[in-house]
């Protein structure tokens, strides 16, 4: 479960391997945090079951197409092996598609990977915050990432996770209040403080994790489309999330953002989220669970101006987590360096 709910390059035949590169540069102070539709290099995802992603995998390779490389870091051999036979009975064209060997422990890339940040010349930082100590692999990604790609690094003294993390790219940062419970032996103060200097940002807003949710965090009921509007997952009446939901949709809009709502496909999953999206050069890959909601799901993002992609999650979400839970954004340097 995603909570208790690199390197060999295959290009062809060539194997590489994540371990033992030279360290990378110091990072130099960062400015705000992006946000997800900036600009990506690379898109990342983690694989050491490819029985319990393939679906989802297949729909995203197919619906991104030639829109961004994209980069899978497997457990073994034979995981890569395994997504390669899968990718070819399904008929992909994998030309975008690239292979890493590293020790990883589970699928959840957003939340155990590198989150980034640009410095005060306009590079990409890896900002590397803790991981739950079962999970020693994954912990190691974000500093050998660093390593392999040259990227600066910069360590946040913090148990956090990536899919806690939501940026509205003009200097506000997002997360529910569980951050604080999970870092209880600081002051928010303190923790607001190593948030912002880190991830580089201005001020701090929380919200409340939906009831029930063994992760906690904001990426399973909201999702900035912009610097200036965001969506926020609703309920039907009487559901004990409705109350959650509509208390951070209010609290969004008291901040001065345009609030769009999409109903949470329940039926399926009681947290079966359209806001559980990752963008990627212009595209939205955006959950899709077999439900009447499906449709609604997809078209707040095409509302929004994204070529809208959806991704079978419907297996994925019963481990609490969908699209954005399993793959990382690179983004691109800053425009001119």
């Amino acid at each position: 479960m995603r909570n208790a709910r690199l390197t060999a390059s295959i290009l062809g035949l060539a194997m590489v391997c994540l371990c033992g590169f030279a360290g990378g540069p110091a990072a130099s102070a960062a400015n705000a945090a992006p946000g997800e539709w900036a600009p990506l290099s690379e898109f990342l995802l983690g694989c050491t079951d490819p029985g319990m992603v393939i679906d989802t995998y297949i729909d995203t390779v197919r619906g991104l197409g030639s829109a961004c490389p994209i980069s899978i870091i497997c457990s073994s051999n034979s995981v890569v092996s395994e997504l390669r036979y899968e990718f070819s009975a399904a008929g992909l064209n994998t030309a975008s598609v690239r292979y890493y060997l590293a020790a990883v422990d589970s699928v959840w890339m957003r939340d155990y990977g590198p989150m980034f940040t640009h410095d005060s010349l306009g590079k990409v930082v890896v900002v590397d915050s803790q991981y739950y100590p079962g999970r020693p692999n994954d912990d190691q990604i974000p500093y050998k990432f660093a390593r392999f790609r040259g990227f600066g690094y910069t360590t946040l003294a913090l148990y956090y996770e990536g899919g806690n993390m939501m940026s509205d790219g003009n200097g506000r940062l997002t997360f529910s209040k569980d951050t604080y419970a999970e870092n209880s032996g600081k002051a928010q103060s303190t923790v607001n403080s190593m948030m912002l200097s880190k991830l580089g940002g201005t001020r701090i807003s929380t919200f409340k994790p939906l009831i029930n949710d063994g992760t906690g965090h904001i990426d399973m009921y909201a999702k900035f489309f912009n610097s200036s509007k965001v969506l926020v997952s609703d309920y039907p009446a009487g559901h004990y999330n409705k109350a959650t939901v509509d208390w951070n949709a209010a609290q969004f809009a008291a901040l001065g953002y345009t609030v769009v709502r999409a109903m949470t496909a329940v039926a399926h999953d009681p947290f079966a989220t359209y806001a559980n999206s990752v963008y990627v050069n212009g595209y939205a890959v955006i959950p899709q669970y077999g439900r009447p909601e499906d449709a609604a799901g997809l078209a707040v993002y095409t509302a929004a101006g994204f070529h809208a992609v959806g991704v079978d999650c419907a297996d994925l979400i019963q481990y609490s987590g969908a699209i954005h839970c399993i793959t990382m954004g690179v983004p691109k340097p800053k425009s001119g360096t």
